[in-house]
């Protein structure tokens, strides 16, 4: 779904950067290092003026996880995640990487330093601004896990780029500094051999560096290494964070920018050093598709809805949802930001009916992205079965599996298409005991989005020959083949689960905790051993998923960790049970 701003500034900012991508990028080869110096000196400039006049901190050194989730909020499920990458990942990595051993030196995306100890630090991973280094191509297939969590911390507007190196024993690195005030560096040791302490030297403080023990600094603060290791390796995960300043709209503007950059350099041709591949059919299902009066001027007529009625019309519904008897101070314990979220989604699509643009899909850049980086691995690894996706709305992510299905197997995966495709099912005052208060409660304030905005049967509603016809539109009227379409609401008895054979990826988005209580049940035994389970709604605290979802994994005693990614979403991998 399109990621939208409330303030002018920003939604300037976007209008900017489409004239860009749509003028600039696409001649603009030659110039492209030129302009990366130019914008290095620029950031470099900006962030200086910023320090300088107070609003960034001058942070010398935290040495606690609380310290870098305080200062970076999104860090928590990285670093939650990572030990899952120690234990499952990291051997794969390094064994994948073992004939790559150029200098970190020989890569033009790091600057060059006078330092004769750069060629004792091997590269695995280097990702900047989307590029990866030429030794590492196939990140996603061998770490989907690392991919993730470092795409989805990226998302958030937070990380510049990230590095994976090895330090080979007896090398140091001298004391130098870097000139980005504008970043600070987070270091998040994921190897350290025992054979001998690595010291690292931040200004005048001297600490030791310990697996899993992250800590972050402003690089214009001296720093060196000294590693005594005797044997092994130290591996080491570096990101370069955009420092938070003291305006939390400046802090917006940074991320928005980010993102935006990231985005224009995923849709467009330049050469520079390798692009992370990302399939070009995320960029055409994450853009509206423009109808009558062309798609210039239905943007422009979205984003003026959402800039002036957006917020106001969020805040009519909360009301009008808050006034009803049964639910008097709830909404301050179902966590308001996360109620405004769900709203926020309906005025949104509201406003893109309005401006007749067609979305096909509310997943993010970073859910689709996911959707391709667990199929990539899931067929690299044989991990076998096919694709399935319950709760689609109009298709977009199964289009996706069923289009990397075509491209990665030649269409021997097959796809699963599951949903009511009559939008979600309206359980405000039922009856029954799976249909939890919580939901009921969630089911009431879509109701209220309906009737505020006027609108009965054109937002979450759907049908399966619209479906259908987005399949046609984006894969080309073959895409039936190896493609099942099951339509009803999701029940012990009369959906036809016996149509799901054996499945690699089982991706859940019903929301509730009674279709998801009996999606499991229905569809768990069928995943294969290595397959993925993804959940798009688990952190959403004040909707019923994530209570069917513990229970099921506490009945089944699952071991296997749950990951979150996003800011709603969590997966974990099927292991022997």
């Amino acid at each position: 779904m399109l990621q939208i701003n409330k303030q002018f500034a920003l939604m300037t900012f976007l209008a900017i950067a489409f004239l860009v991508n749509r003028w600039f990028f696409q001649g603009a080869r030659g110039l492209t290092g030129v302009a990366s110096r130019l914008l290095n000196h620029a950031t470099d400039f900006y962030g200086a003026t910023l320090r300088d006049l107070g609003l960034i901190a001058v942070h010398k050194v935290a040495l606690t996880r609380e310290d870098v989730v305080k200062g970076f909020p999104a860090a928590r499920a990285l670093l939650e995640g990572l030990p899952f990458v120690l234990q499952h990942e990291l051997s794969d990595i390094l064994e994948d990487a073992r004939d790559s051993d150029k200098p970190l030196s020989a890569y033009g995306a790091i600057p060059k330093r006078d330092l004769d100890t750069w060629d004792k630090w091997t590269n695995i991973l280097l990702d900047s601004t989307g590029f990866t280094a030429l030794r590492y191509e196939h990140l996603s297939e061998v770490a989907p896990v690392l991919t993730l969590l470092l795409d989805n911390f990226r998302e958030d507007g937070n990380s510049f780029y990230s590095v994976l190196l090895t330090l080979r024993p007896g090398h140091n690195l001298p004391r130098h500094v870097d000139i980005s005030p504008l970043l600070r560096r987070l270091h998040v040791p994921l190897l350290v051999d025992p054979s001998g302490p690595v010291r690292v030297q931040i200004g005048d403080e001297w600490l030791t560096t310990k697996t899993l023990e992250p800590f972050f600094f402003d690089q214009t603060v001296p720093h060196a290494v000294d590693n005594q290791m005797e044997s092994g390796k130290r591996v080491n995960l570096v990101l370069d964070l955009i420092a938070p300043t003291k305006l939390n709209w400046l802090n917006e503007l940074h991320g928005l920018v980010f993102k935006s950059v990231m985005a224009l350099l995923r849709r467009t041709n330049v050469q520079l050093p390798p692009i992370v591949e990302t399939d070009p059919l995320i960029a055409k299902l994450e853009e509206p598709m423009g109808g009558l009066f062309g798609q210039p001027w239905q943007l422009a007529q979205f984003a003026l809805m959402e800039l002036w009625y957006h917020n106001t019309r969020v805040q009519a519904i909360l009301d009008a949802y808050s006034k009803h008897e049964r639910l008097a101070g709830k909404l301050e314990k179902q966590s308001e930001g996360m109620a405004q979220r769900l709203v926020g989604h309906m005025v949104t699509l509201h406003h893109s009916v309005q401006a007749n643009l067609y979305v096909p899909t509310m997943l993010n850049g970073s859910s689709l992205r996911a959707i391709e980086t667990w199929i990539k691995h899931l067929v690299h690894k044989g991990v076998p079965g096919g694709f399935l996706e319950a709760g689609v709305w109009r298709g977009g992510g199964t289009i996706l599996m069923k289009h990397l299905s075509n491209q990665l197997t030649n269409g021997t995966r097959p796809v699963y298409v599951l949903d009511s495709f009559e939008g979600m099912e309206n359980i405000d005052g039922s009856q029954e005991s799976d249909d939890l208060e919580m939901d009921q409660d969630c089911s009431l304030m879509l109701n209220e989005a309906r009737r505020v905005l006027g609108s009965q049967g054109e937002l979450i509603e759907t049908s399966l020959a619209e479906v259908q016809q987005n399949f046609e539109v984006f894969l080309g009227p073959d895409y039936h083949h190896n493609v099942k379409f099951l339509k009803g609401w999701f029940d012990d008895e009369n959906f036809a689960w016996g149509e799901v054979e054996e499945l690699a990826m089982l991706r859940l988005d019903v929301d509730y905790y009674k279709p998801i209580k009996i999606a499991l049940e229905k569809l768990y035994d069928k995943v294969s051993v290595g397959g993925v389970i993804i959940l798009d709604e688990y952190n959403l605290k004040f909707m019923g998923e994530h209570l069917a979802v513990d229970e099921f994994r506490a009945s089944r005693r699952i071991q296997s960790p749950m990951i979150s990614v996003g800011p709603h979403g969590a997966f974990w991998i099927k292991q022997e049970e």
